[in-house]
């Protein structure tokens, strides 16, 4: 009960705010009344109270994301196992913020799907080339670009042939009594 009444209160004074401070490693777009107003660099801004302006902050520096391990057959019938780290960072906060729910999960998606497009259109021999490392991080940078993410750098941390096993398991071990 006491957490409800300190939540309220905090919610009520939440309405009288009229700033809000942008670090040096944001920024922040000011929506008013729902629609886009303007993007805000760092430092102290002045913002409408009531809730007719409303700030959102995100971080614009610099990150690196892990993709999971992919099993992936290329295009000559090998299958391998591969990873990458992606550095990225926001280049467009507007975009970002107001075109995409899930902007980490977005990015993710985006870079896992083409590094799977990717090594599915190539053959086994050309995976360790320079050429299939500046086209994978093309590619990952285009696709980034719409949800206004600049991808820097793309790294491959993991890279092996791999042997799939699939176990058929019986209907009768799924089922419950």
């Amino acid at each position: 009960m006491l957490d409800k009444l300190i939540q309220l209160v905090a919610d009520f004074a939440q309405l009288f705010f009229v700033w809000t401070i942008v670090h040096p490693y944001q920024r922040a777009v000011v929506l008013r009344l729902g629609r886009f107003s303007r993007v805000l660099g760092p430092g102290w801004h002045w913002v409408a109270p009531l809730r007719i302006e409303e700030a959102l902050h995100e971080t614009v520096t610099p990150r690196t994301t892990n993709l999971p391990t992919q099993t992936i057959t290329t295009s000559d019938g090998v299958q391998i196992s591969i990873a990458a780290l992606v550095t990225w960072q926001v280049s467009d906060v507007r975009k970002l913020l107001l075109e995409s729910a899930e902007h980490q999960e977005a990015m993710l998606d985006t870079a896992a799907g083409v590094l799977a497009s990717s090594v599915m259109a190539v053959r086994w021999d050309d995976l360790a080339s320079n050429e299939f490392a500046r086209t994978l991080r093309t590619d990952i940078k285009k696709k980034a670009k719409k949800w206004g993410i600049l991808v820097t750098d793309v790294q491959l941390t993991d890279l092996a042939k791999t042997r799939t096993v699939r176990l058929l398991v019986p209907a009768s071990v799924h089922s419950t009594p």
